[in-house]
């Protein structure tokens, strides 16, 4: 599962709130292809305050298969290209595009649809689901981001690909 929070979120959100320059606060924010993602939970935030400009709330990585599964990661950059449901914050490995370029999970999309019509819960606006399109995540594009080590928190400096934090989790003395 991936946490993603922003600057903008509430007093709440503080304690889970990080910044770049200090991964030991937590900080902010987050296709339309069909790509791939067939795994298992880790929670992830992102350190950039320009994150937020498409999502400043929660959201989730749903299938990510991980040694960090379930534990924080904050990122050093925006995820750039990947597309968090605007019903539940998740990052889904299977969405819907909707045509005012919002995305649902498929859990979203069924709560959404009432008969043919699905509501985007972000703008309101309404399609016909025949003008839907499937999307995928990218787990390698994810992996391939620049993360903090999960044991940040606790003072861990490792700073490397999503991929490497998750090999350099198994050894990490924090």
């Amino acid at each position: 599962m991936v946490i993603v929070t922003s600057a903008d979120s509430s007093a709440a959100d503080d304690d889970v709130r990080a910044s770049e320059a200090n991964p030991t606060e937590r900080t902010d924010a987050v296709d339309e292809d069909v790509q791939d993602l067939s795994e298992t939970p880790a929670v992830i935030t992102q350190s950039d305050d320009d994150a937020a400009s498409q999502d400043d709330s929660p959201c989730i990585l749903i299938g990510f298969e991980s040694p960090i599964q379930g534990r924080c990661v904050q990122f050093a950059q925006p995820l750039s290209g990947i597309a968090v449901c605007s019903g539940c914050r998740a990052l889904p490995d299977e969405a819907m595009l909707l045509p005012c370029s919002h995305v649902l999970c498929l859990a979203c999309y069924d709560d959404y649809m009432v008969e043919t019509t699905v509501r985007c819960p972000e703008d309101w606006a309404t399609c016909s689901a025949f003008h839907l399109w499937p999307m995928r995540l990218d787990l390698e594009q994810v992996r391939g981001e620049i993360a903090f080590c999960v044991n940040s928190w606790f003072g861990c400096p490792f700073k490397a690909e999503l991929r490497d934090v998750e090999q350099h989790y198994a050894t990490c003395r924090y």
